[in-house]
């Protein structure tokens, strides 16, 4: 069974994390361009300390630590989706975004013969192993949405299903009218 990433966020982060891991084992210095402005603000451990509360947090972490082990690699942001009109006027961090996004849209017309795929679960093994913080599933996969927002998603879908089981069992076996279309 695959890893399932529920956020779209997510992706965007774990293709910034693959981007700086291939560069720090290469010992390649460089800049990695994305038009996800949250990203790029986080650079450092001390503006860690924001997104505490917040969606992606370990991925947040890799990439920090990644940044700092090598002072070489930076994050910078570029304007997302230029005009398609002006395509001719780009320049080459806007091509790599274009090509980006339609890769995480799974858009297999603009791959390479020798296109790089690399398998999430071994981005999440790497977050798991960098980031000193993390909640797993039950099957063992990463964790990735805020943990209140969890807990709160937890305990309404735990109350939806002790209540139909209280309605089946008083013999309710008509779903409710919400239920109907």
């Amino acid at each position: 069974m695959g890893v399932e990433i529920l956020l779209p966020s997510s992706k965007k982060l774990y293709s910034i994390l693959l981007a700086l891991q291939l560069l720090h084992r290469s010992k390649f210095s460089g800049v990695i361009y994305t038009d996800f402005a949250e990203a790029v603000r986080v650079q450092t451990k001390d503006q860690l300390r924001s997104r505490v509360r917040k969606a992606n947090l370990p991925i947040y972490e890799a990439i920090v630590t990644l940044l700092e082990a090598g002072p070489g690699i930076k994050l910078a942001h570029i304007k997302a989706h230029g005009d398609l009109k002006k395509k001719s006027q780009w320049r080459r961090a806007q091509w790599g975004d274009f090509y980006a996004d339609k890769l995480a849209k799974e858009d297999t017309e603009h791959w390479v013969p020798r296109h790089l795929r690399w398998p999430v679960s071994e981005l999440e093994t790497r977050v798991m192993n960098l980031s000193p913080w993390n909640w797993i599933s039950k099957n063992r996969h990463l964790l990735l949405e805020p943990l209140l927002q969890l807990i709160q998603n937890t305990t309404i879908n735990a109350y939806l299903l002790d209540r139909d089981i209280y309605r089946m069992k008083r013999g309710q076996d008509e779903l409710p009218y919400q239920y109907t279309l």
